[in-house]
């Protein structure tokens, strides 16, 4: 594996870190909100916490698509770092008023939506940048990686010390994370294109016209629909395990616990990824389809023994679609050759999740006024649906990067290649 560079070691490191925050702000916070806000938390607690969701990204989807056209023509790194920043000024706040949360939930997620939007608008582009074609994969593996330790190690600890001390106790802590961050983003040098600009409408039109790449890319826009969904099953886990454990260690020991079997299975999976007579697409439908039918035995007994292997599926699920998905969406771009609108694709797989996001954060917004577990675990049910779904989309993107990749290799040797689809079928 090649070498990363300086700015990708940094760029790196600082995702690390946001891991640790978004493990902290995205299932910690969480908690604290539902379990702040109602004894029941198929109520007020659920209700809240989709406030809180759908507030954060309104706030993102408007903010990104604002600053778009200035991380186009700007030093990116501003961005990240004003990300960073604002993150910086939550976790003070958390530290100071994190007792009176329920009511500013409202504020807490248009907070967390700018910190994102700065953050992401800044690294997906420069994620992109710094990561050449070859070497994009890579760095997203290794990214994956990364995070997953982190979710091995991190939520228990949290979880602990939340319940032992107290959460405002642990956002000092969070606060020491963030200025990390702040610190190694000084380290990074980014560019700008002389007189880039945001060009939104020109590449759609680009794709109206390419049929081929209209065709090829696609699939990449289903799955980020699909993704906005993906998004509310960690509410649904940290709903499920809050009422029937009602403790923050429990939550952070079975995120820990899930992280450590899917980490080895994903070590696993890259071994039996390397051998062209796996059959990989029976390893997607199987991943897919397991959350579905687990939620399933929820309607019927819900209690340890069928929430640990639900949480267990779906975890699997949820890491495996982040290794899958995160190379073909960065990959796809370039494949169809329009390397030009990075920023214009980043954006627009970014508000189609939010719009996803947003609807599916609705949903339980209204389950929350509802307040029934019966009509709560159908929902689930419901969701888990699109599961395999997703996983369907994600292998046929798998297919349009291997023959990418077959091309590149081709193109590296000095050969025209005529890719077959037999051959793609055989290195899937």
């Amino acid at each position: 594996m090649a070498k990363l560079n300086r700015n990708q070691k940094c760029l790196f490191s600082i995702h690390l870190f946001r891991g640790v925050m978004e493990l902290f702000t995205n299932t910690f916070l969480t908690s604290h909100i539902i379990t702040m806000t109602a004894d029941n938390v198929l109520t007020g607690g659920l209700y809240n916490a989709a406030i809180f969701y759908i507030a954060q990204y309104v706030c993102y989807a408007l903010f990104y698509l604002f600053i778009s056209h200035f991380v186009k023509k700007s030093n990116r790194t501003i961005f990240l770092q004003l990300g960073i920043i604002v993150n910086l000024a939550l976790v003070i706040c958390l530290v100071f008023w994190a007792e009176v949360i329920s009511s500013w939930v409202i504020l807490v997620g248009v907070m967390c939506g700018i910190s994102n939007a700065l953050y992401y608008a800044g690294y997906f582009v420069m994620k992109n940048e710094f990561a050449h074609r070859v070497s994009i994969k890579k760095y997203n593996i290794l990214t994956v990686i990364g995070v997953n330790i982190i979710k091995i190690v991190m939520p228990t600890v949290l979880g602990f010390f939340i319940d032992s001390s107290s959460f405002a106790h642990i956002s000092i802590y969070m606060t020491l994370v963030t200025i990390a961050q702040l610190v190694i983003s000084f380290f990074i040098m980014s560019h700008k294109r002389s007189g880039s600009k945001l060009q939104l409408f020109k590449f759609y039109r680009a794709l109206k016209k390419d049929e081929e790449a209209r065709s090829k890319i696609k699939y990449t826009y289903i799955n980020a629909l699909l993704s906005g969904v993906k998004n509310t099953y960690k509410l649904l886990l940290t709903v499920l395990i809050l009422f029937a454990f009602k403790t923050n260690f429990g939550l952070g020991l079975f995120t820990s616990i899930s992280s450590v079997v899917t980490m080895v299975l994903l070590i696993l999976f890259k071994i039996f990824d390397n051998n062209p007579k796996t059959n990989k697409f029976a390893i997607y439908i199987i991943i897919g389809f397991l959350p579905l039918l687990s939620s399933i035995a929820l309607i019927f007994w819900l209690n340890e023994v069928t929430l640990v292997i639900f949480n267990f599926f779906l975890t699997i699920a949820i890491y495996f679609s982040d290794y899958f998905g995160s190379s073909e969406r960065d990959a796809i771009i370039k494949h169809i050759g329009k390397r030009e609108y990075i920023a214009e694709h980043q954006l627009s797989i970014e508000i189609i999740t939010c719009f996803s996001r947003v609807l599916s954060y609705f949903v339980m917004l209204l389950m929350g006024l509802i307040g029934n577990l019966t009509v709560f675990k159908i929902l689930v049910i419901a969701f888990m649906v699109l599961c395999p779904v997703k996983y369907i989309v994600m292998y046929k993107q798998r297919q349009i990067r291997k023959e990418y990749e077959i091309i590149n290799e081709a193109e590296m040797n000095g050969q025209v290649v005529e890719v077959k689809k037999e051959e793609i079928k055989g290195n899937n």
